[in-house]
């Protein structure tokens, strides 16, 4: 959209964080014109007085940021941070035996040991238009923490312990994380 007559432009990004000036005819630009395009714009937030001052003082071609939004922070997702591991072991293709203690590292964790502790999500921040309309910022995942058999849930609802000896697992079922320890190893499938 034109202004005075292509002399003095105002434009506003996409994404209405950024208003930016063009000036074609800078004999064309005063504090009427400034001021009528801004509120013609609605353009409310993130004004930039001192630019606005320095193109009236000293008029000049060119484009300028006269405006600029605030774009939302972003938060964390909650996430789980465990204290044990199970990962496989390559077998060598040469040896034709098999020892099932050197294929898989089963984990084992002792009576009394934290399995796991949650880390709660941080909200993020809403941004805001140079038109002053909000953006909000996407919103964060909690974890629902629950302990199973062989384990139990701090009174604060922010860890897990193990009850007994054993192996321990995690089954997690939408935002559910469940935590326990199993005191025998079951191996499911074949031997």
């Amino acid at each position: 959209m034109a202004d005075v007559n292509t002399s003095v432009v105002l434009v506003i990004t996409d994404d209405k964080l950024k208003a930016f000036i063009t000036i074609r005819d800078e004999t064309m630009l005063d504090q009427k014109v400034l001021t009528d395009l801004i509120q013609e714009r609605e353009i409310q937030f993130g004004i930039d007085r001192e630019t606005l001052d320095d193109l009236l003082k000293n008029p000049r071609i060119g484009t300028f940021i006269i405006a600029q939004g605030r774009p939302p922070k972003e938060g964390e997702d909650g996430y789980m941070q465990y204290f044990f591991t199970s990962k496989a072991v390559k077998q060598d293709k040469a040896d034709q035996s098999v020892d099932f203690r050197e294929i898989f590292n089963v984990p084992s964790v002792n009576t009394n040991t934290i399995l796991a502790i949650y880390h709660p999500a941080v909200p993020g921040e809403d941004g805001i238009t140079v038109t002053g309309q909000p953006i909000p910022a996407r919103a964060v995942i909690e974890l629902n923490l629950r302990a199973g058999k062989g384990a139990t849930l701090s009174s604060d609802g922010m860890s897990v312990s193990s009850t007994t000896n054993g192996r321990p697992w995690v089954r997690k079922q939408g935002r559910n994380v469940t935590l326990g320890v199993d005191s025998i190893y079951n191996h499911e499938g074949d031997v």
